[in-house]
């Protein structure tokens, strides 16, 4: 008897055996899987700006915007992925749409807003893609909010990206017009080129911190989804089916006697 047939044969003699440990677990899983709380998936996708854009000369340069392609590169696609990753971003998502309260948390004092950023991590997916783009897509049991909650993170590296730039700017501003007042109170005194370079660097400097270049060029924006994502009921069917089909015959084998040797 070869080993399929032996298989086969005490298959057959433990059948009800096999159905009811196969059965069982699945129609467990089915039910389960009806009764957890569904969940509604959004996905927003964006591409990277390119940081070259930040150049204070492309407001002063008549060539310089031909130099420089709107679409950045993968340096540029990492640095928007760590700022959406980071956990200012996560902080403002708590605080902006109260998800202590919305994760039922607001019984844990200190821990709360804590344990929140970290339920937000799990319901949501951050990810550069092999197309060059940031995929930012997030979980909730409203489907208004998990759209909500995937735009505003895009939203907030937006306004990350914003800040830090002004805030460059502002630094060579002010820097460079205390550098002017300290020549013009004492009795040092530059060539007249050289004011003029101060005064013109200054102006073009202020131009830039008050028009900073975008982050992100939208591709998709999230809406609400029609149709809960999670959980997924087919899927956890199937797999349920197969380790338990496996397990059953896996013990038919290991704990019953061959057909030859059974009395």
């Amino acid at each position: 008897m070869s080993l399929l047939d032996e298989l086969l044969a005490r298959c057959n003699r433990h059948r009800r055996f096999l159905i009811l440990c196969t059965l069982a677990p699945t129609l467990l899983a089915g039910i389960l899987s009806i009764l957890l709380p569904k969940y509604f998936r959004a996905q927003t996708r964006v591409l990277p700006v390119n940081s070259r854009l930040s150049d204070k000369a492309r407001f002063s340069g008549e060539e310089i915007s031909e130099l420089y392609s709107a679409f950045g590169s993968g340096d540029d696609l990492d640095r928007i992925y760590a700022a959406a990753r980071s956990e200012t971003v996560s902080r403002k998502m708590v605080d902006s749409f109260q998800l202590v309260d919305r994760y039922g948390l607001s019984g844990k004092g200190a821990a709360a807003t804590e344990l929140a950023i970290l339920k937000l991590q799990k319901h949501t997916d951050i990810r550069k893609t092999e197309y060059g783009e940031l995929q930012v897509r997030a979980w909730d049991k409203d489907p208004g909010v998990a759209a909500a909650l995937a735009n505003a993170m895009i939203g907030e590296v937006e306004r990350m990206h914003h800040d830090l730039y002004r805030s460059f700017y502002a630094g060579t501003v002010a820097s460079m017009k205390q550098a002017l007042d300290r020549v013009t109170v004492t009795e040092d005194s530059l060539p007249d080129a050289s004011l003029d370079i101060y005064r013109k660097s200054i102006a073009e400097f202020s131009i830039a911190m008050q028009h900073p270049p975008p982050a992100v060029m939208l591709i998709e924006k999230a809406i609400p989804a029609a149709r809960a994502d999670r959980p997924r009921i087919w899927l956890n069917l199937s797999a349920t089916f197969l380790v338990s089909l496996f397990a059953a015959v896996f013990s038919v084998l290991l704990f019953t006697k061959s057909a030859s040797s059974a009395p």
